[in-house]
């Protein structure tokens, strides 16, 4: 068994005898208040892989081979996703909400777009030289990468302002949140 220990974490795998005093830390006033922050990010987490998932299996039709698919959206994903981020993190803190709300909505109509628009498209580009087709995948998941960006940006500095703004010290730190969202995608 492996074991990583550092100043302020002690990481291995979970066994038995741990059962009673993981009950007792969940329960405990200072960690379950955190509990629907880490629920969100996980959340993000496991949406946004099942998001990539569906879009890798579609996108092996346009691009020929499984590889091209897995770079294209990936590229493509985290790259909208860095952009919705960045123009997240202009948006002035009192509108978060509403931004954050608007983001939600954009994506359900996007989704719903992408269910009835995507097999004309791909059925479109098909004929097209690679190279056309892996700029139209590119077009097609940027802005789905930007929304998704927005999503998770928007929360931290609205996170903290929350936080900062009702006098409490922000404990839940930005790594272990990015951490519960990045543990989603492994599993």
């Amino acid at each position: 068994m492996v074991t990583l220990t550092t100043e302020r974490l002690l990481l291995r795998p979970l066994v038995p005898d741990d059962a009673e005093a993981y009950a007792a830390m969940r329960w405990h006033p200072a960690v379950a208040r955190w509990l629907p922050t880490l629920a969100y990010f996980a959340c993000l987490g496991a949406g946004f892989m099942l998001i990539e998932v569906s879009v890798l299996q579609r996108f092996v039709l346009l691009l020929g081979h499984p590889v091209y698919s897995l770079t294209v959206t990936l590229f493509s994903l985290l790259l909208g996703t860095g952009l919705g981020a960045a123009i997240s993190r202009r948006l002035p803190v009192d509108g978060l909400v509403r931004n954050a709300a608007l983001a939600l909505v954009a994506i359900a109509v996007l989704a719903l777009l992408w269910i009835s628009l995507v097999g004309p498209v791909l059925a479109w580009a098909m004929p097209f030289s690679r190279g056309v087709r892996i700029a139209v995948a590119v077009a097609a998941l940027v802005p789905l990468g930007a929304l998704l960006g927005i999503q998770f940006a928007v929360f931290d500095p609205l996170f903290v302002a929350v936080v900062v703004r009702n006098g409490g010290a922000i404990e839940c730190s930005l790594e272990v949140r990015l951490g519960m969202s990045a543990s989603k995608e492994v599993l």
